[in-house]
């Protein structure tokens, strides 16, 4: 606070009537710290600067919280296509050596932006973009492209939620009245979800408000993997096709994207690492170790025994190849 004060007092710009070198190098400063007064974002205006005006430390996000908060903006709507991406890709032996990868790279690439975002003083992806390039094309570039993966995955998860809801209204109300509504049916659950749930979490602006979220998440996800096994027995297809290796070279290359999909958590990541109350690498590599173990067991689960269900005839979304009687899927 006193380096800011200093810039408005004449003396110290002057240099206090010592030589120009000085002088310049004060100067030099003050434009430094202008420069940086002018990027102060409203979000941290509102959030963390009003609380220490105000004399209040902000709460900041715990370990065991950020990891759910991890864990929640990987796990998603790609769990439930992995055993059709394994199908594609010619089988578990395959998929299962290509997720592990990817989970490494994307851990990796976490920590690197964690590095860059103290290197920066940065605290969203963008501003470590811009601290990194220096460009504003970059930026802006970058921006476009966050909200378009935001919207998109926004949309990849409410038609899983209309998908899914409607299973459930048909169970509820039988299929013949649900055959004749089915469209007001579907329209009226994404209605329902994004005002009930998706608006209300896009409200806050601090991050660590979704470690609750983050839990209950997780256990809704790891649910669906457990539901998945114990129902492996019960719905095997005996029929179906098992895959050990590709149908061609290209075909191993199909499940990339859904399987890159399921590992991006890299938007959400950088705010995480700034939120922390412990904030260090150190930390941040056990949390990222935490949670992209937690998550590609999950995945792995929800793979090989959705995989050894239903084989080449798995859907696209998991819950789809269940009977719409099964509550336990339903509940899922």
């Amino acid at each position: 606070m006193a380096d800011v004060m200093n810039i408005n007092n004449p003396r110290v710009a002057e240099g206090g009537g010592e030589g120009s070198e000085e002088g310049s190098s004060v100067d030099d400063g003050r434009d430094h710290l202008i420069r940086r007064a002018s990027r102060v974002h409203a979000d941290s205006f509102l959030g963390e600067d009003i609380a220490s005006l105000a004399g209040d430390k902000p709460r900041g996000t715990s370990t065991p919280g950020a990891v759910f908060i991890v864990m929640n903006a990987t796990l998603g709507a790609a769990m439930l296509s992995l055993p059709y991406a394994a199908n594609q890709c010619g089988g578990l032996l395959i998929f299962l050596l290509m997720q592990y990868a990817f989970a490494f790279l994307a851990a990796i690439s976490m920590i690197i932006l964690a590095k860059c975002a103290d290197v920066g003083n940065a605290s969203v992806y963008q501003e470590v973009v811009e601290t990194m390039t220096g460009s504003d094309l970059w930026v802006t570039f970058t921006r476009i492209m966050i909200a378009i993966y935001a919207f998109s995955s926004c949309v990849a998860y409410l038609v899983l939620v209309g998908d899914q809801g409607q299973e459930i209204v048909k169970f509820m109300v039988g299929s013949e009245d649900f055959s004749e509504h089915s469209d007001l049916y579907r329209r009226m659950i994404l209605l329902g979800m994004s005002c009930a749930v998706v608006l209300p979490l896009m409200m806050p602006r601090s991050i660590s408000f979704l470690e609750l979220p983050g839990i209950v998440s997780f256990l809704s996800v790891l649910y669906v993997a457990l539901a998945v096994a114990f129902l492996y027995n019960s719905e095997k297809v005996e029929d179906a096709n098992i895959k050990t290796r590709p149908d061609n070279g290209k075909a191993v290359f199909n499940s990339l994207p859904t399987i890159a999909f399921g590992y991006q958590c890299h938007v959400s990541g950088v705010p995480v690492y700034c939120s922390l109350k412990n904030r260090n690498l150190r930390n941040w590599i056990f949390i990222l170790g935490s949670a992209t173990l937690l998550s590609s067991l999950i995945y792995s689960i929800t793979t090989i025994f959705g995989y050894l269900t239903f084989g080449d005839t798995v859907a696209d979304d998991i819950l789809l190849s269940y009977p719409s009687s099964s509550v336990a899927m339903l509940i899922g």
